[in-house]
């Protein structure tokens, strides 16, 4: 993973886990595009892909984890987004 995507990854971590939130580091083992992490907060869960930027392509595996977790799946390039799903979701 990129530097930006994981100081985007870990400040959204730590400010979901400030919330209340469990943030889980999801592992690939041979699985293509699983995302990068799962938050879960009593009933709520939802995962999470980071992206350095909304320019970036999600690969053909990224997509299909994305339409298989609809609607709970959420593609991040920014801090104030990750924000809003976690006020959405509390």
């Amino acid at each position: 993973m990129k530097r930006i995507e994981s100081e985007l990854e870990k400040k959204c971590s730590q400010y979901a886990r400030e919330r209340g939130w469990a943030s889980v580091k999801l592992e690939k083992n041979w699985n293509k595009g699983v995302p990068d992490r799962l938050f879960v907060k009593n009933d709520k869960v939802f995962f999470v892909e980071f992206k350095k930027d909304s320019k970036q392509i999600l690969t053909k595996e990224q997509i299909f984890w994305c339409e298989f977790t609809k609607p709970i799946h959420f593609v991040i390039s920014n801090f104030e987004d990750f924000k809003g799903i976690v006020f959405f979701k509390d």
